[in-house]
């Protein structure tokens, strides 16, 4: 089998109106219109570690942008620009709040026009660069390159097991994408094992200097 070379980049009540905020505690029964839209991706895929809850949601239209708490005590900013359906001078924010029907994981708005959208936590992370969610994305893309290998590699789970000196329970644990405890090493151990190489590319930011290898 030829040596291949992974490269990886470091890389949802009472209604709320314009200007307003509302909490999670306060919203036992909303009467939806239709389903909301999902911003983002329709099928997103990335790793979740233990959801992180969202205590209350603002707007503030100076900035265009959403202020969302989380019950962490970390607040995040997200633009309209990256909401969909997006709001703008012509069809303006109505309502928004915590959506309990999506775990309080998310938040829904409602423009004049009465499209809705929602907004995952994940996307919210996933914007704002959070290094805990960028680690495990970065994990969970490792894992999922290691899964494709195995296929492709035809070695049964008990010999590449025995390659990694681990059990075969150990190594299901290592391949299960849900599981966030897992290490960076065990997945590029488990990848040299597969005849791989794993090439880290560090990227400054947009605008700045060109990116770099390492």
């Amino acid at each position: 089998m030829d040596r291949r070379s992974l490269t990886t980049a470091s890389t949802f009540l009472p209604k709320l109106k314009t200007g307003g905020e509302v909490g999670s505690g306060e919203l036992a029964t909303h009467a939806r219109k239709s389903q909301p839209k999902i911003t983002s991706a329709n099928q997103r895929t990335e790793p979740r570690r233990q959801a992180m809850k969202v205590k209350k949601v603002s707007i503030n239209n100076k900035r265009k942008e959403f202020s969302v708490d989380t019950y962490s005590g970390t607040a995040y900013t997200f633009p309209y620009a990256e909401a969909d359906p997006r709001p703008d001078s012509r069809n303006r924010i109505e309502e928004v709040f915590v959506d309990s029907e999506l775990g309080n994981e998310a938040i829904t708005y409602v423009l004049n026009s009465g499209d809705e959208g929602s907004i995952h936590m994940e996307q919210i992370l996933e914007y704002n660069e959070d290094p805990n969610y960028m680690a495990d994305l970065l994990t969970y893309k490792l894992t999922l390159e290691a899964r494709q290998e195995i296929e492709n590699s035809g070695l049964s789970r008990r010999q590449i097991a025995k390659r990694l000196k681990t059990s075969v329970a150990q190594l299901y644990r290592l391949l299960d994408p849900a599981n966030t405890s897992k290490s960076i090493n065990q997945l590029v151990a488990l990848l040299h094992i597969l005849n791989c190489e794993v090439n880290l590319v560090v990227n400054y930011r947009t605008g700045e200097r060109a990116h770099r290898s390492c």
